[in-house]
């Protein structure tokens, strides 16, 4: 029986993970800005951290100037009982974001006349 306690209560944890990621996601814009949330993504977030994506590994060392700022605006939503303590920042795969291009622009060809 105390199995299925300690079961349940990991079950509950997890959803409870889940519906403050939802509701995180929903409202990044108003958390971060707009001018931030063009850049950082909002992934979900886990026990006592949040992760988020990012484009650029430039956002590595720039995050410490917001990450004070963004961990309060999370926790001042009272979303959730537990506190948001750390934030792990994870590079996107950029490899499926890439736009289709002629064969001679990708290339640099000048394919103009008369050159």
């Amino acid at each position: 029986m105390n199995k299925i306690t300690n079961c349940l209560n990991n079950k509950s944890t997890i959803f409870e993970d889940l519906e403050a990621s939802y509701k995180i996601k929903k409202k990044w814009k108003i958390i971060v800005g707009d001018v931030l949330a063009k850049s950082l993504w909002f992934n979900y977030i886990k026990q006592d951290q949040c992760v988020i994506l990012i484009n650029h590994s430039c956002w590595f060392s720039e995050i410490v100037l917001y990450e004070k700022k963004i961990i309060e605006n999370i926790n001042n939503m009272k979303i959730r009982k537990k506190k948001v303590e750390r934030i792990k920042l994870i590079m996107e795969n950029q490899t499926n974001n890439k736009k289709k291009r002629q064969y001679a622009v990708r290339k640099n060809y000048d394919n103009m006349i008369g050159r």
